[in-house]
């Protein structure tokens, strides 16, 4: 319809209708400005569901009553967010106290709820009316254990808070069809075939460097391991905690009583200060069972003088008979012991003398020449403790030389010219004795704490010593020809004289 207006202009009636009515519903929600409660939202108006969300929805003058989303409340005493009982409630907001879930097992406790983890500690934390569930954060790795030794297979796990019938809690049996346990195996550092106790792995693959072995107590020496031969070296080389001068493998005991000393006449390589006598010991005697080492000698003295460099199981040399001395007193005075020896300076020359009778003192000293030839036969009568020079072989360094009365080599017992090199060699790699005495018949000389004699008579525990600036001297060494190798030689070197072939070994006097 067209109407006429007075300013002479045609209009069109229903388009002025429907823009006027538009003007009255700002929001196009449907509802004009007069019935609607918020026309500029088009979720609000009267037919609009009423929501949880403190706006007058459907325009009926109320907030959030008869919501949609209205929620029951339950009451919840412990706070946890989950109530029990009855409901308490329906609305958009609970009272204090309540929540708009239920389920809760025990509202006492705010760690019980259904929405809780599971522990194994026989609750029912989840409230799904089961304990020590599979799921329970606590809850442990078990394997099967199909042969019962007490070992499961890695290949069939279950988790659970206690041990399924059939199951075991590790993981380390090498064959679950067979009842073979696993072994302790043991990092073996230094390949001396033991390892070290606090490392031990419980498996059945083992790496290269592992051993069934236990007790090493130095990982790192592989001359270091339980059974391994004592030296004189201030280790504990055999790891039964005892030091070295207090291990039975490192002072031997040498029995008193009477032996012939000195040589026969008939014997090959004999000298003539060896006459035969007979000699009675009153006093068992304690004599080391390797010369002393220049490890042990610099860990007393604090130096190493030896000649040939550092060998720590070599035996020291380049140490004189008063060096000797004074390394027995501190050792003494180390030991909380008396010394033996009285020493004084006069010049800047030290001299040393034994300061007192022949078993009175009970400190460390040098053997005397019969208890070292005593130790050294232990218990034989031939030239050697393992047999006599055949004739000709005194002077022999060239070919080796088998002794007589058995099948064993000088080489075998004695460093000597032999080996081609005149430097001393580590302690203790040949044979010993009877008694456990090393390096008897050559390596290095040694002294001994009597003073030069060239004739020797039948004695009861004899003691040489004078103003006598020689020092009898024993055993063999490395630059030595067979003869000097037996325990019947012999010889003298002034006491201040130090040698690069020249040792010593240490006493003590037993009862």
């Amino acid at each position: 319809m067209w109407l006429l207006a007075l300013t002479g202009c045609l209009i069109n009636a229903d388009l002025h209708d429907q823009r006027a009515d538009a003007l009255m519903d700002a929001d196009q929600d449907g509802f004009l400005f007069q019935d609607d409660c918020d026309d500029e939202d088009p979720a609000i108006n009267p037919d609009a569901a009423e929501v949880c969300d403190g706006v007058d929805n459907n325009c009926d003058g109320t907030i959030d009553v008869d919501a949609t989303d209205a929620l029951d409340w339950y009451t919840d005493l412990d706070g946890d967010g989950y109530g029990t009982g009855e409901t308490m409630g329906y609305g958009c907001e609970g009272a204090e106290g309540q929540s708009p879930a239920d389920g809760d097992c025990n509202d006492a406790d705010a760690s019980v709820h259904p929405d809780a983890d599971e522990w194994c500690d026989d609750l029912d934390h989840d409230c799904d009316g089961l304990f020590n569930e599979p799921n329970a954060l606590d809850a442990q790795a078990w394997y099967r254990d199909g042969d019962l030794d007490g070992y499961g297979s890695p290949d069939q796990v279950e988790l659970a808070c206690a041990a399924p019938e059939g199951y075991a809690d590790n993981d380390l049996d090498c064959d679950d069809h067979d009842a073979t346990q696993p072994t302790t195996w043991y990092p073996d550092a230094d390949g001396d075939g033991y390892g070290r106790d606090a490392a031990g792995l419980l498996t059945c693959d083992p790496a290269d460097s592992y051993t069934r072995t236990s007790g090493d107590c130095d990982d790192a020496d592989p001359q270091t391991y339980p059974g391994a031969l004592e030296r004189l070296d201030g280790e504990d080389s055999d790891c039964d905690g005892r030091g070295d001068l207090d291990d039975p493998d490192v002072m031997r005991r040498v029995p008193k009583g009477t032996f012939t000393m000195g040589s026969q006449t008939d014997e090959v390589g004999r000298f003539a200060s060896e006459n035969a006598h007979q000699v009675v010991l009153t006093h068992d005697v304690w004599i080391s069972s390797t010369p002393v080492t220049q490890a042990f000698y610099e860990q007393v003295m604090g130096v190493n003088p030896s000649g040939y460099g550092a060998c720590p199981t070599c035996p020291v040399d380049q140490v004189s008979w008063t060096d000797a001395a004074l390394f027995m007193n501190q050792l003494s005075t180390d030991a909380g012991l008396p010394t033996c020896y009285a020493c004084s300076v006069t010049g800047g020359i030290t001299l040393c003398v034994p300061g007192l009778a022949r078993y009175d003192c009970e400190g460390y000293r040098l053997p005397y020449e019969a208890e070292w030839e005593k130790a050294a036969r232990a218990g034989t009568s031939t030239a050697l403790h393992q047999g006599s020079l055949p004739a000709g072989a005194q002077g022999e360094c060239v070919q080796r030389i088998a002794l007589t009365g058995g099948s064993v080599m000088l080489d075998e017992v004695a460093r000597y010219c032999y080996d081609g090199s005149p430097q001393p060699q580590p302690v203790a790699t040949l044979r010993p004795n009877a008694l456990g005495l090393y390096d008897m018949a050559g390596n290095v000389f040694e002294w001994t704490n009597d003073a030069w004699t060239f004739t020797l008579g039948d004695e009861t525990d004899p003691r040489v010593w004078a103003l006598n600036p020689d020092i009898t001297i024993k055993g063999g060494s490395t630059r030595s020809e067979p003869k000097e190798c037996r325990h019947a030689w012999r010889n003298s070197i002034p006491h201040a004289e130090p040698r690069e072939d020249l040792g010593f070994r240490v006493a003590l006097t037993a009862d």
